[in-house]
């Protein structure tokens, strides 16, 4: 027994000294940003919030343009950013949904910010389609359609509409896939839009989605001129009920009024 320990004795790795960690000097509104581990992204982005509404209420008070301008260089988004991407580089989702958010004020810039945003995009509709948050996803890439090809955004569109299980992500993606054609600048294409926004209402009634696309026809189709007015009761200045319809054939002459 005591040979053996005195053999171990001599193979025994001799310990290792590392240089310490260098010390990061963080702005005020960002505390104990750096983790020495994952956490989840409620509680990251709740700290995130917390130094973000911090920093915003600094810079409404900064003194001049010299410290407002010290406060646009040192964003907590910035600061934030690493653990971020490293919770991300876990598969949560959600973090990549923050990169993609805050690319600005982490100060990703030029072709960089290009790449990241498209990793970001091509990761969420990869894996996280089927995810409760998603919406905020698909709300997200609308937001930046116009950073990517037509075709693209196309294929990711129909890619949620035909493998989500959620009547609302279904229905999202049906009204912005023909969101353009609706506030297009010819009839052709309004035409088909507003037969889409038709089918898309009849197929989901109760979906927020339905209820936009009801405010868009109003909008694009149904007030314009030369359609049929709204039928609407209301009371002559004599007291009695007037209701629009009754005179239908009839030349009427509407005068709003009111005190303001």
């Amino acid at each position: 027994m005591i040979s053996i320990l005195v053999c171990l004795a001599l193979v025994a790795p001799k310990p290792v000294t590392l240089p310490p960690l260098p010390s990061i000097h963080l702005p005020a509104f960002c505390p104990a940003t750096v983790a020495p581990s994952l956490e989840s992204f409620e509680e990251l982005d709740a700290e995130y919030q917390a130094a973000l509404a911090s920093w915003k209420d600094q810079y409404a008070n900064a003194e001049g343009r010299t410290e407002r301008k010290r406060l646009r260089k040192s964003r907590p988004a910035a600061v934030f950013a690493p653990r971020f991407e490293q919770l991300a580089a876990s598969g949560d989702g959600q973090a990549l949904l923050w990169q993609v958010a805050n690319l600005h004020a982490a100060g990703i810039v030029g072709k960089a910010r290009d790449v990241k945003r498209t990793a970001c995009y091509e990761a969420l509709f990869a894996s996280h389609i089927q995810a409760d948050w998603f919406g905020g996803a698909l709300t997200q890439f609308w937001s930046d359609r116009n950073r990517f090809e037509a075709e693209q955004v196309s294929a990711w569109l129909e890619q949620v509409r035909t493998t989500s299980k959620s009547n609302d992500l279904i229905a999202q993606p049906r009204y912005y896939a023909d969101h353009d054609n609706v506030f297009g600048k010819t009839a052709s294409a309004q035409k088909i839009g507003f037969a889409a926004y038709e089918s898309l209402i009849a197929d989901f009634p109760d979906s927020e989605w339905a209820k936009k696309a009801k405010t868009d026809l109003f909008v694009k189709r149904d007030r314009v001129i030369g359609a049929m007015a709204f039928d609407f009761t209301g009371t002559t200045v004599d007291g009695e009920t007037f209701k629009l319809s009754d005179h239908r054939g009839k030349v009427v002459l509407l005068d709003f009024w009111g005190f303001w």
